[in-house]
């Protein structure tokens, strides 16, 4: 039995043989540091009303649905952006690592049903030196092209899904781009979503609207500066007490 198994919606406007002849980039997005990837890409189908036109079952996945404007999803699911031509692969699931494979086999057969051009992923890292874009490319042509967008990392290593699309596009001479936002807050950073759908909207060279991300980013941050405030004004009534033992 297959591990994991793709389903295309019959009842959409598109199908994959009609998408083929417009070479829409693939841009794929997972639960990870910061959870970027599922913010950004759940955003983006949001905001540029997409079509949802499949998804991915698999008995090796958690029994999960995402609720959506009052509907049950599934929670690993592809949307297509008309406007955009862009299709869009994500899940808001962490992906077991022994899944790591299959996954990343679908994604790459996706994308050559598709014919695309590009399979872009959007992600969150960590690093010491805070810049707003990281970014990996498959080859080194694609990599200068980039430059523009953010900052190339010179050494280091990836791991997951993404990382074996990259080494594949690297042997096989396909487009295969990784996007990196710097992540502060490691357990959910919107305004890190925000900055990979900006460099996203850079490569595609279509515009996406980030106002909802940057709210809810400085919603956090002013929820975490008052946590903070709340802690100084306890430690300072325990400090004024007297109390010893």
């Amino acid at each position: 039995m297959d591990q994991i198994k793709r389903i295309m919606l019959t009842k959409t406007s598109v199908s994959l043989k009609s998408l083929r002849k417009k070479r829409p980039n693939l841009i794929i997005g997972f639960p990870g540091t910061g959870l970027v990837g599922s913010i950004a890409l759940s955003q983006y189908c949001d905001e540029m009303r997409s079509e949802f036109i499949g998804y991915i079952d698999s008995p090796l996945l958690a029994p999960l649905a995402s609720i959506h404007n009052y509907k049950p999803l599934p929670a690993v699911r592809i949307h297509y952006i008309k406007e955009h031509n862009t299709v869009v692969f994500f899940s808001e699931m962490t992906i077991p690592i022994r899944l790591s494979e299959a996954f990343a086999n679908e994604i790459l057969k996706l994308a050559d049903e598709l014919n695309s051009g590009y399979i872009i992923s959007i992600g969150g890292i960590v690093m010491s030196q805070a810049k707003p874009i990281y970014y990996v490319a498959s080859n080194e042509k694609l990599t200068n092209s980039l430059k523009n967008m953010g900052t190339p990392i010179k050494e280091g290593a990836t791991t997951g899904i993404t990382a074996l699309l990259l080494t594949n596009g690297s042997v096989n001479n396909k487009n295969i781009i990784s996007i990196l936002a710097h992540v502060e807050n490691d357990y959910i950073d919107p305004k890190a979503a925000a900055n990979g759908l900006k460099a996203l909207s850079r490569i595609i060279g279509k515009k996406i609207d980030v106002t909802e991300l940057i709210k809810e980013a400085n919603i956090l941050k002013m929820r975490a500066k008052d946590k903070v405030v709340k802690s100084k004004l306890l430690e300072r009534n325990v400090s004024d007490t007297n109390m010893y033992g």
